[in-house]
């Protein structure tokens, strides 16, 4: 009989086609739609839960890359998840090459939370 631990498993050991984001996050991001809070609220549920919080932090000498490969494919997993729930005009407001789950979590955040700035302005 399998313990608790054994019957749940990490995503780095789940196939990705297994995971579908809109599940757990059934809104797409949009500027217009002014639900940035809600999104990133249930979108850190998802992530968390899978395990993968260290992909949307910065890598520095106190959090670092101990199998690069492994980080490189959670990474784009991460980053699919996000580009699966943003509005196409978003995705290609903040579409970079080459950036990280990190670098687009945060240029998102600035993108909403700038905009929300400048409109109490």
């Amino acid at each position: 009989m399998p313990t608790v631990e054994s019957s749940y498993s990490k995503i780095s050991e789940k196939p990705t086609s297994t995971i579908n984001i809109k599940h757990d996050v059934p809104l797409v991001l949009d500027l217009d739609q002014k639900n940035y809070d809600i999104w990133s609220e249930l979108f850190e549920i998802h992530y968390i839960g899978y395990g993968v919080a260290d992909q949307l932090q910065p890598q520095n000498e106190k959090n670092p890359v101990k199998d690069e490969t492994e980080w490189d494919r959670l990474d784009s997993i991460v980053k699919s998840w996000i580009y699966g729930t943003l509005s196409l005009s978003l995705l290609h407001t903040i579409l970079k090459k080459k950036a990280s789950a990190y670098q687009v979590w945060t240029t998102i955040e600035k993108v909403f939370r700038d905009n929300k700035d400048s409109k109490i302005i």
